[in-house]
């Protein structure tokens, strides 16, 4: 008995020593700080000089507009004004709020002019930015740890914003323009929706940047949807003309997507968390743990409590032993990002062919919880990026869509009948039909009973069924996006044989 209990007395002291030795190497290893990725950042988004920034005078404006809702708390402008219900006592206030700040309009309607955004987001802050939006100083984790201080995943991007609700008030603007049979200033205000959109779809953007110019894009396509079916008469000849310059002038390139920053703050994020042995690889530490709890409970929306900070701290060191290293977390995500670059970079229709179903965030969402644990840092910071995929190739097809609608109604107006195909409309009124992102084929034309022309997508399921909505799916009816969501995951369609396209540009579908 007694050779029982010292045999297990020793055996708590050798778990005890080398515990005790997790611990030390666990709190005495410190990461190392080697790239400056937010200045790498900034260099994929170069500030540039003041006459080719577009964010001052978006900034500058804003602040003498009411805000979306305007001058009276309970009317939205831009839903108001959209509402085609003109003599409504909210159209009234609206309409009066878009007459009063006329002159800050046209500044956002200049913005969209410029060449790029010129955010500067790399130390020092503007201190024109610091007063407009104050948080930008706030770290998004109270107390920030040390080794996140200057962090790109601490990024700030809050233009995004300000840019959206600029897409708005232009929005806004068109609607009452057209009205008032100014089409004109409602081309103006479309083409500076989309050359906000221009400015955002850069090589090396964020990927949110992109998604949020793809979003201000869908808005210019609701407000030319508007405008040519509910007041058809209010653009000119000579305002259709800008338009199609106006839709022209989004490069195809400039939908790619290339991860560039995603992996940069997944890089960036590593080395503040890992130790570095000098030939790229290294453990999770004491101090990289803490930095990875702060992010988890920025993720999730929920801190840890005290007694779960204790437990993690705790299981600390024996967590270290059992996660990949510092190498095998890098080259996972490297895997994972290259799948999605090829998801990124092959046909809609050719995903499964080529094995590309499901993307990144995928992956990592059907990891067990176990998995979870041991790869915390690849499932809280993998981005959904076959999500955004799919967002972008809608959001192109969608301004392809515009463009040949607008191709379409010229050449309605000059020959007295819509075309029958895309290819009808080239060289004079279109430089080349745009292909359908789902087959490669050009985009289909189709007309409703009432004579209006779709621009349609033949969907998922490779047949052409005429622009004729699957009305029964409320997934493939939007009121605002009329493309529908995508179902399933990306290269799996899944239950796909009911029939229906895609309608990019047309009025809003109905039961």
């Amino acid at each position: 008995m007694r050779s029982a209990l010292r045999r297990l007395c020793i055996a708590i002291g050798c778990v005890a020593v080398l515990y005790l030795m997790l611990v030390i190497v666990y709190w005495g290893a410190s990461p190392k700080v080697t790239t400056d990725y937010v200045a790498l950042a900034q260099s994929l988004q170069p500030v540039g000089p003041d006459e080719e920034r577009s964010w001052p005078s978006i900034r500058d404006a804003l602040q003498f507009l009411p805000g979306e809702r305007g001058p009276s708390k309970d009317v939205n402008i831009s839903a108001a004004l959209t509402s085609r219900e003109t003599d409504s006592p909210e159209w009234k206030t609206a309409e009066q709020a878009v007459t009063d700040y006329a002159r800050a309009i046209a500044e956002l309607r200049l913005a969209g002019a410029r060449q790029r955004i010129g955010f500067r987001f790399q130390p020092p802050l503007d201190p024109a930015d610091i007063a407009v939006m104050p948080q930008i100083q706030a770290p998004r984790v109270s107390p920030t740890p040390p080794s996140l201080e200057g962090s790109l995943l601490y990024l700030l991007l809050p233009y995004l914003t300000e840019y959206r609700t600029a897409a708005r008030w232009l929005a806004a603007d068109a609607v009452h323009a057209a009205v008032n049979r100014d089409g004109s200033r409602a081309a103006a205000d479309i083409g500076g929706m989309v050359g906000y959109a221009r400015q955002m779809l850069t090589p090396g953007a964020p990927m949110i940047q992109s998604l949020i110019g793809a979003a201000v894009l869908s808005q210019s396509r609701v407000t030319l949807q508007s405008l040519m079916y509910d007041w058809p008469d209010a653009l000119s000849d000579s305002d259709l003309e800008v338009l199609a310059r106006t839709y022209a002038s989004i490069s195809p390139l400039q939908f790619a997507m290339d991860f560039s920053l995603e992996r940069m703050m997944f890089y960036d994020f590593v080395q503040r968390v890992y130790t570095d042995d000098g030939s790229g690889d290294g453990r999770l530490c004491g101090s990289g743990a803490i930095s990875l709890q702060a992010v988890s409970g920025l993720t999730t929306g929920q801190g840890a409590s005290s007694l779960e900070q204790l437990a993690d701290n705790l299981a600390g060191p024996v967590r270290a032993l059992i996660a990949p290293s510092r190498r095998q977390m890098v080259r996972r995500f490297d895997s994972n990002m290259d799948h999605c670059q090829k998801l990124a970079d092959t046909l809609c229709r050719d995903w499964a062919a080529q094995g590309l179903s499901g993307g990144a965030r995928a992956e990592v969402d059907r990891m067990d919880s176990i998995d979870r644990v041991r790869w915390q840092l690849l499932w809280m910071l993998t981005p959904a990026s076959d999500h955004a995929i799919v967002s972008l190739r809608r959001a192109q097809s969608e301004y392809d869509a515009c463009g040949a609608a607008i191709a379409v109604e010229r050449y309605r107006r000059q020959h007295g009948l819509l075309p029958a195909t895309l290819d009808q409309l080239v060289p004079e009124f279109l430089a080349q039909p745009a292909p359908d992102p789902w087959d490669g084929m050009p985009l289909r034309i189709g007309s409703t009973k009432e004579g209006a022309v779709l621009i349609y997508s033949i969907d998922y399921d490779l047949t052409d069924d005429q622009g004729r909505v699957d009305l029964s799916n409320a997934a493939r009816v939007s009121t605002d996006s009329r493309w529908g969501l995508p179902r399933g995951v990306p290269g799996v369609p899944g239950d796909l044989t009911d029939g229906g396209d895609f309608v990019l540009f047309g009025p809003t579908p109905t039961p």
